[in-house]
């Protein structure tokens, strides 16, 4: 799953499973929690409003961007790592709402997350050490938790959307993966949705 403000609400739903119905119960009934939902639709949708800095993945010895967040799959899995994730990235710019830039490659059809850094809006991120939500980790993690889409924009950009990662490019290379796995790869010229 490749992580779009979409997500955001995929967590939101998925905390309201966890709530005791006496915690959702005093929101409200019927409409209140309709407008709550159709608000938080609408924040989630605009927290995106401003282009954001890509993960990069190595390819061919050459760093490039990735429109795909596989770490915040991770999170989403593992809500109780956030608060690790909270120690480091403490800066919210508009350009990183996530806070955080991991760096990526493959090897052997394999997806690795190489580095985490924390506030990518800073002249000089702090790295994170893989240990800290990977303990024994003393080198780059296989991405076993992850199963979706890579998607790596080549060539120029043919229109500049300042939102999430929505700018149109000439190529997109898109792997599919299958826990950490690389199962396929293809080329297209259209943005993969």
């Amino acid at each position: 799953m490749t992580s779009t403000p979409n997500t955001t609400i995929h967590l939101f739903v998925k905390n309201l499973r966890f709530l005791p119905s006496g915690d959702f119960q005093r929101y409200g009934s019927g409409m209140t929690r309709a407008f709550l939902f159709a608000l938080l639709l609408l924040v989630t949708r605009c927290s995106y409003a401003t282009a954001q800095i890509p993960e990069l993945i190595e390819l061919d010895g050459v760093e490039q961007s990735l429109f795909s967040e596989p770490f915040t799959i991770y999170l989403v899995n593992n809500q109780s790592e956030i608060s690790k994730l909270e120690k480091f990235a403490q800066d919210v710019c508009t350009g990183s709402w996530r806070r955080y830039q991991g760096r990526w490659f493959i090897l052997d059809k394999k997806l690795y997350l190489r580095s985490l850094a924390a506030n990518p809006c800073r002249e000089s991120p702090e790295q994170i050490p893989l240990s800290i939500f990977f303990p024994g980790a003393t080198g780059p993690v296989h991405a076993e938790w992850y199963t979706g889409k890579l998607v790596v924009p080549r060539g120029k950009r043919l229109r500049y959307v300042h939102m999430g990662y929505e700018s149109e490019f000439e190529q997109y290379l898109v792997f599919t993966v299958q826990d950490g796995l690389i199962t396929a790869q293809e080329e297209s010229s259209t943005k993969p949705k």
